[in-house]
């Protein structure tokens, strides 16, 4: 049983397929929760932007929960620092290599999406549905913090640190685990042209990670990506 359970192979499948058990989990939970409570005549805001950025937050929360707490406490697989990309504190280094890593990011999404825009039907434009308008005061605020320093970090602990790290101690080359964490990063982004754009912030945040030994520079790459993609979409498209 030992044996089984350190084999290589069995960390293959088990860590990615555990990534999606983990993702819908956490997504039925939430719902479960939120169910339950309107049943209990609780009333949970979740047609307003505060209470969906509430529930994005705890949903967030109890992913990372199913997929690094259970398999510690409960099937005895630990994690070091190291593993999951949390050997050392942020340096300036990793400020420069962030920048460089947006440049070579934004470059190697244009050319994917132009190359995407050669199949018939593909819309490349569509905008991604946050389920966010007009946010102003204090929601903008709790909009930027989940969307642009929360949501960028527990995203890539949970990918690029935990999943990538796992895979590449159980002898995973690199192009097969950032294949892997990239493909399932951009299918939780649940649309074609926001799929293909992330599946490259994928790459270069796993090409960061094997320069620098941390997720680090990734986590500053993709806060930079989402700061930008919030200004655009909730600053300057709102007039302010």
């Amino acid at each position: 049983m030992e044996r089984i359970k350190n084999s290589r192979y069995v960390h293959w499948v088990f860590w990615p397929t555990w990534m999606v058990v983990s993702f819908f989990g956490a997504s039925a939970l939430m719902a479960g929760f939120v169910i339950v409570a309107t049943r209990l005549g609780v009333d949970v805001p979740i047609d307003t932007t505060l209470g969906g950025l509430v529930l994005r937050l705890a949903m967030y929360v109890v992913m990372t929960a199913l997929f690094v707490a259970l398999p510690y406490y409960v099937w005895r697989m630990p994690f070091s620092r190291r593993e999951v990309g949390l050997a050392r504190e942020l340096t300036w280094a990793d400020i420069g290599l962030a920048i460089a890593g947006f440049v070579l990011y934004g470059l190697l999404s244009m050319v994917a999406l132009a190359l995407a825009r050669q199949v018939p039907g593909f819309n490349t434009a569509q905008v991604q549905d946050l389920g966010l308008q007009n946010i102003l005061g204090m929601e903008r605020m709790i909009a930027f913090i989940t969307l642009v320093i929360v949501t960028p970090f527990i995203e890539e602990f949970i990918f690029r640190g935990v999943l990538y790290g796992k895979l590449r101690v159980a002898s995973m080359s690199i192009a097969a685990a950032g294949f892997v964490v990239s493909i399932l990063f951009a299918i939780a982004h649940g649309q074609w042209n926001v799929g293909i754009d992330v599946f490259c912030l994928s790459l270069v945040a796993i090409a960061l990670r094997e320069v620098t030994g941390t997720i680090w520079a990734g986590v500053l790459m993709h806060m930079i990506k989402n700061a930008i993609a919030f200004y655009l979409l909730f600053v300057a498209a709102q007039g302010f």
